[in-house]
């Protein structure tokens, strides 16, 4: 891995920092979910080319570890700038994974721009820079409706931590890698707080009901978490499963 690349603190750089981004800030210390990351980051990527380049490295070596369908349900209701975004960072991270990772759930609910425009906003406002790209862009980000140099959307995989890191460090993550992607992994990692019913609880993660209850129940059955019955309600309690929750001893 390469040197952390310096940048002025920001909450985003933070919450990529805990993900494994080598990034010059001090990660966060609060639960970071990547689907959530993502669209939050989608519109300052276009402020910012490096950060750019570093998501699609970071998805083009650990986005297995994204909740493709929740990611496509968050989309779905964003704005077409934000879809065309979302389409080309999946579509570069494929075409740079080094395990062949691909995103078809979650492109499903990208879109191209009906007129293509510049990607970065440095160019927006700059008729020489717009100018040129017009003339030397990249056919994948021309194809999702943006003018983008090839240079500027090489992603730095260099600059993202080995999935074994992932895994000592970073325990939302060490979950999916166990219980993958899904609704289950959100489930145990909420375990661990104060108890909630089965409606206030795929409220807050954003699931339906039935979904939340399915999963929960199939999370008792395997003994990862405690859910008591009372009053009627079938409450999540703390997680079971501790020792899978301890930060792991792995080879570099």
């Amino acid at each position: 891995m390469s040197q952390s690349l310096e940048r002025p603190p920001g909450t985003l750089d933070a919450q990529w920092r805990r993900l494994g981004v080598l990034l010059s800030v001090s990660p966060t210390d609060e639960t970071v979910w990547p689907e959530d990351l993502l669209m939050a980051s989608w519109e300052p990527l276009r402020r910012d080319p490096r950060l750019f380049s570093l998501v699609v490295a970071w998805l083009a070596e650990h986005g297995d570890l994204v909740d493709q369908r929740q990611l496509r349900r968050q989309l779905t209701a964003a704005p077409t700038t934000v879809r065309a975004v979302a389409g080309l960072v999946l579509s570069l991270a494929s075409s740079a994974s080094p395990r062949g990772l691909r995103f078809p759930s979650a492109l499903r609910a990208c879109t191209a721009l009906p007129t293509p425009r510049p990607l970065f906003l440095r160019a927006e406002g700059n008729r020489r820079l717009r100018q040129a790209l017009v003339h030397d862009h990249d056919g994948v980000a021309r194809g999702w409706g943006w003018w983008a140099n090839a240079r500027d959307l090489t992603a730095k995989l260099d600059a993202v931590a080995s999935r074994n890191w992932l895994l000592r460090h970073v325990e939302e993550l060490r979950l999916r890698a166990l219980l993958g992607p899904g609704l289950p992994a959100r489930i145990v990692a909420r375990a661990g707080g104060t108890p909630a019913s089965i409606r206030s609880l795929s409220k807050e993660l954003h699931a339906t009901y039935a979904g939340t209850h399915r999963a929960v129940e199939r999370l008792v059955r395997n003994g990862w978490i405690d859910a008591p019955l009372k009053d009627d309600v079938r409450l999540v309690g703390r997680a079971q499963a501790a020792a899978f929750l301890l930060p792991l001893t792995l080879p570099d």
